[in-house]
């Protein structure tokens, strides 16, 4: 899937997956932008070959400027903190949803080919077995922290109307390596 892509963004990439996703896309010989807010990111979990940009999916300027040559983005970017989306179910809904849709609609304006949209465990709620899986039925303890099917109902007309693809996974939190880093 990634062989023709040369140019990457990753929104969200200082966080934990979005810090093992680039270290595995610089593995891979990608050029990678990250933007990132720094709000349960460190830029310590980046390499200095990584462009960084201090941004804010909220801000559509923001990411319109940190998606500038990229073909391909990595959307996760997301509040995942389940006690501040029911405290603050405002800045829940600007980050997961509104920032979604900055991101669609950035990738439909410029020069992005396929954004794929990836999601925490959150979206499951409290687990009632273990192992999970991706089948196990979604139940979130706030309405805000699952963004995904509404990102989806935004992604489907705009892709309609451009060459560029969405795909959407809520399989993030099963299948990365690695540890958290200090």
């Amino acid at each position: 899937m990634l062989e023709q892509y040369k140019k990457i963004l990753v929104t969200g990439g200082c966080g934990f997956i979005g810090s093992h996703l680039v270290d595995a896309l610089l593995s891979l010989g990608k050029a990678v932008t990250v933007i990132d807010n720094f709000s349960s990111g460190s830029e310590k979990n980046l390499i200095p070959e990584v462009r960084l940009m201090r941004g804010d999916v909220r801000d559509s300027g923001q990411v319109s400027e940190a998606m500038k040559g990229a073909e391909l983005v990595f959307h996760v970017a997301a509040n995942a903190n389940g006690t501040r989306s029911i405290n603050d179910p405002g800045f829940d809904f600007e980050t997961n949803a509104a920032g979604t849709f900055n991101v669609l609609q950035a990738a439909v304006g410029g020069s992005v080919k396929k954004v794929v949209y990836l999601s925490s465990v959150s979206v499951y709620g409290t687990p009632r077995h273990f192992p999970m899986e991706r089948t196990t039925q979604q139940s979130p303890l706030s309405l805000t922290v699952r963004p995904s099917s509404l990102a989806t109902s935004f992604a489907k007309p705009s892709s309609a109307h451009t060459d560029c693809q969405w795909l959407s996974g809520d399989c993030s939190a099963f299948t990365v390596p690695g540890k958290i880093r200090t």
